[in-house]
């Protein structure tokens, strides 16, 4: 990314129109984000295909860290490096689970979102921790973690020593930050919303999670939290690793450059980790770098940035996350951050936007989210205009490029509906503004789609807002598919590319195109109103080739609702000079809203359809009596054997569509690629994936190599391409390929046709680790069976069955386990452990519908039947001789195997067994 100077270089010399201006610079494209809240992560792992299917590039989660409270959305943040741990460790702070589950539930989720080439981004509390307190027995219990609080031996006032924190003014009165009409505001030193406000720049150094409690380094301990553990080793950099050195240049806000060493974390030897003395901000930014070097995150939303010193972003967080996230190839960049100001544009761009070769930090584009949720809400009565002129993209140069923003209409705070103090009500198409996101889908820059999985229980506290609730393709009340947000994320990825160019503006009614090279891509109009039956018409030219067949790519065209009389047409054939009639439906017809009003067209991308050759069944989605939170709506093929091919056959998608650009026959495609995962990897054999991780449009994509037939080679305009794939390289469980099939054009702007589909590897059985505990101090004790793959859906255990037993027929509610942690299930028979040999029977289901069966061999300690001789307790060479003189003498204690009572071969054969297996 280029730096901010360099940008406003490029774009000065572009072309300018009262609705917008037109770069020269590429505009960045770079996807469609899902901010999803309310949804626990073990869900959110299980609709990992949901999301990769609907399209979604990144996805936006809460805070993770422990919360005060524990039922609490997470910014009342209590314990930063405190991802939550299974219910059975609680603590003295509460539930040990977060609101969406534990460390390892959130890594699983992170891993598998990776696998499906989704980012994953956090929301970082960095200003605030909890509700303030002035109680002494929280602070001799140690305050919160990792902050110091000097005790006073009495409940604290505001004029006391706040160590880490910023003090009050009074003895009971504190400075606040949320208004700015009101006494004591203070904007980077006042508490939010009464939550206590963190001194980034405070002057304490302290081994802030000590390992050795006599360590004078450390910070000052409470009875319960702050305490020396050997365990927080793994929160740790290890300096014994090479460094990273590099200089923080200076910026409006650090007048000086820095050079800054900084030591990663040892991923294969976590507790390598070695405590250092910090300040509060350097924790602060410590934290940022673990949750993108071990948790694995690609970047965060930093929440309340405004009330945060800028010195704080430029100096230890960009420093803390330089080059921190990794690329499916191992390559180290800058992470995205993006920031939460309403300070306005130009405050934002001066003092927490940064783009350079240090930091990648952007802005949540809140002034151009609050004017389009105005203009939804303004019933037709608003207007384009004021929406565009707020965008901070619009701010940074003039131009509407991308260049700055994270665009988007609703968001936790500022949702379709509810007020943050219930649960919110389902919102209506019409709040959800379905016109606003075809405009924020098809426009350049990063966009952001909100949704509430309503997925997380509560009865008090804060409340995130609605957004939309069809974001993943389901209708909430009707439970049938509602593909009005994810076409146009397709739109988004299919067409959305070149530069924005304004063609009409006027009243209810925005045209405009997507074209470079003197080449459109996206013909959009958009329609604010709610005039009932209203369908502008506007005349304008474009930059498609004369006689170009142009389809409204929605649907809207066809739909009886919003055009009963037939009047917006299907297919535009594109007039003399690129000009183009629209007829732009309002968002009401027959007395009724339709909420639909907006067409959008382009060529037609080539059709194609995605087979897994080889595939040898489908996980068929959930039945709609799942709650909506968890219910996968995506089918899933079955792979069982060691290979199979990708195939993607093509063909026209408008078979009477003359290609315009290349004077040829049927509009077809003349290649096709292929990703498999995150990508990073080689799987054609060229050596490295063909397309590196920042080729537009297509990182980490592949060639076809086995067949590779373009339609735009074939009389037929039909194509052919086919990879084979070695599925003994994939993971056990989801897997996802992508296809991209490009219609064939001279040059950019791309059209392309993408397909995705989920493929489950099942050829192995899960892998299996059961922890028996010291079967001498207890026989019936608490087991540990930890599944390292991840595989199992559900879970059955036996003790000792009869031989002959069929397991699979035997499992049900009563044997089945329930998860402990996101790998580990816990569990105690109902009968002790025998002396001896027992045997577990594990019975694990797929997702698949295989059932596997493992048996997995326990020896318990006590009284062995052939320990004859002394010494006793210890099976020797004297107990052979002893078993071969009972056995001679017909003796009742050489009886050891059935039938009882007669001595004879089957005892010899016995003892052999117990003296070389169970007997100790």
């Amino acid at each position: 990314m280029t730096s901010r100077s360099m940008n406003r270089a490029t774009r000065a010399a572009a072309l300018a129109l009262a609705a917008g201006s037109v770069g020269t610079a590429t505009a960045q494209d770079t996807g469609v984000f899902l901010q999803i809240f309310e949804n626990q992560w073990q869900f959110m792992e299980r609709r990992a295909a949901d999301i990769f299917a609907a399209g979604y590039q990144s996805v936006w989660l809460p805070p993770p860290s422990k919360a005060a409270d524990a039922f609490s959305v997470g910014y009342d943040t209590f314990d930063r490096f405190d991802l939550g741990r299974p219910p059975l460790s609680d603590n003295s702070s509460g539930r040990a689970r977060t609101a969406y589950g534990t460390e390892k539930t959130y890594k699983a989720m992170v891993q598998l979102l990776h696998r499906a080439g989704i980012q994953v981004y956090s929301d970082a509390v960095l200003n605030h921790n909890s509700g303030r307190t002035t109680s002494n027995a929280f602070f001799e219990a140690g305050g919160w973690p990792g902050f110091h609080v000097p005790v006073e031996g009495r409940d604290k006032f505001g004029t006391d020593d706040w160590g880490d924190f910023h003090e009050g003014v009074g003895q009971f009165t504190y400075l606040q930050s949320e208004n700015p009409g009101a006494p004591n505001y203070d904007l980077f030193r006042g508490d939010l919303v009464a939550l206590v406000d963190i001194n980034q720049f405070d002057s304490n150094d302290f081994i802030r999670q000590p390992t050795n409690p006599v360590d004078p380094a450390n910070i000052p301990a409470g009875t319960v939290r702050n305490q020396a553990d050997a365990a927080n080793a793994r929160f740790y950099p290890d300096v014994s690793l090479p460094p990273v050195v590099f200089t923080n240049t200076a910026t409006n806000n650090k007048p000086s450059s820095q050079l800054v060493t900084r030591y990663p974390f040892n991923l294969a030897d976590p507790m390598a980790g070695d405590p250092v003395r910090e300040n509060p901000g350097e924790y602060l930014a410590r934290w940022g770098q673990w949750m993108m070097e071990v948790i694995g995150i690609d970047g965060f939303r930093l929440d309340a940035s405004k009330h945060t010193f800028p010195q704080f972003w430029d100096e230890l967080w960009d420093a803390g996350v330089f080059r921190t996230r990794t690329l499916a190839n191992g390559a180290k960049i800058n992470p995205l951050t993006f920031g939460e100001n309403t300070t306005g544009n130009g405050d934002i761009l001066a003092n927490f936007f940064r783009e350079d070769s240090v930091a990648n930090r952007d802005s949540l584009d809140l002034a151009g989210a609050g004017s389009l949720r105005n203009l939804v809400g303004s019933n037709g009565f608003g207007n384009w205009s004021d929406v565009l002129n707020a965008h901070l993209d619009q701010s940074d140069n003039g131009l509407q490029d991308g260049s700055a923003g994270i665009m988007h209409a609703y968001s936790h705070d500022n949702g379709t509906v509810g007020n943050g103090s219930s649960l919110p009500a389902i919102p209506t198409e019409r709040q959800v503004g379905l016109f606003a996101h075809a405009y924020l889908m098809t426009r350049p820059g990063r966009v952001l789609v909100y949704h509430n999985a309503r997925g997380v229980p509560r009865s008090f506290g804060f409340f995130p807002r609605e957004g939309a609730p069809q974001a993943l393709g389901l209708d909430p009340n009707t439970q049938q598919p509602d593909d009005s947000i994810t076409e146009l994320v397709g739109i988004n990825r299919s067409h959305a590319y070149g530069f924005y160019f304004p063609l009409v503006l006027e009243g209810d009614v925005f045209i405009y195109e997507r074209a470079s090279n003197d080449r459109a891509s996206l013909l959009v109009g958009l329609n604010d109103s709610y005039a009932n039956g209203s369908i502008q018409s506007r005349t304008v030219t474009t930059r498609f080739a004369q006689g170009t067949r142009l389809h409204e790519l929605t649907g809207n065209a066809a739909d009886p609702d919003v055009d009963p009389t037939d009047v917006i047409p299907e297919i535009i054939t594109v007039g003399a000079g690129g000009q183009v009639t629209l007829q732009v439906p309002s968002n009401a017809n027959g007395g009724a809203d339709h909420n639909h009003g907006y067409v959008i067209y382009g060529p037609l991308a080539p059709d194609s359809t995605l087979t897994i050759v080889g595939a040898s069944g489908t996980i068929p989605p959930d039945p709609f009596t799942f709650p909506d939170f968890a219910q996968r709506l995506t089918s899933s093929q079955i792979v069982t054997g060691d290979q199979f091919t990708i195939r993607l056959e093509t063909a026209p998608g408008d078979p009477l569509a003359f290609d315009p650009e290349n004077n040829t026959g049927a509009w077809t495609d003349d290649n096709a690629l292929f990703r498999i995962n995150d990508g990073g990897e080689d799987w054609n054999g060229s050596g490295a994936p063909d397309f590196g991780p920042f080729s537009a449009i297509i990182p980490f994509f592949e060639n076809f190599t086995d067949t590779k037939t373009p339609g735009s080679t074939q009389g037929n305009r039909e194509g052919l391409y086919e990879q084979i794939v070695d599925a003994t390289r994939l993971p056990e469980g989801y897997n996802f390929v992508r296809t991209i099939a490009f219609l064939q054009r001279v040059g950019p702007p791309a059209i392309l046709d993408e397909q995705r589909v989920s493929v489950y590897v099942d050829r192995l059985e899960p892998d299996l680790e059961l922890v028996v505990p010291d079967l001498s101090v207890d026989l019936q004790p608490e087991l540990q069976l930890f599944n390292t793959d991840n595989t199992i859906d559900t879970l059955h255990t036996f003790l000792n069955l009869p031989d002959g037993s069929d397991p699979v027929a035997l499992t049900n509610a009563f044997n089945r386990r329930g998860l402990y942690d996101r790998d580990e299930y816990r569990f105690i028979f109902d009968e002790p452990f025998q002396p001896g040999e027992n045997t577990v029977t594990v019975v694990a289901f797929e997702l698949s519908g295989r059932a596997s069966v493992q048996e997995i061999t326990v020896i318990a300690p006590g009284e062995c039947p052939i320990d004859y001789a002394d010494p006793i307790g210890t099976i020797s060479q004297a107990d052979v001789a002893a078993f071969v003189d009972l056995f001679f003498a017909n003796d009742p204690a050489a009886d050891l195997a059935e039938p009882f009572g007669v001595i004879s071969q089957a005892d010899v054969a016995e003892f052999v067994d117990l003296f070389f297996g169970p007997c100790p």
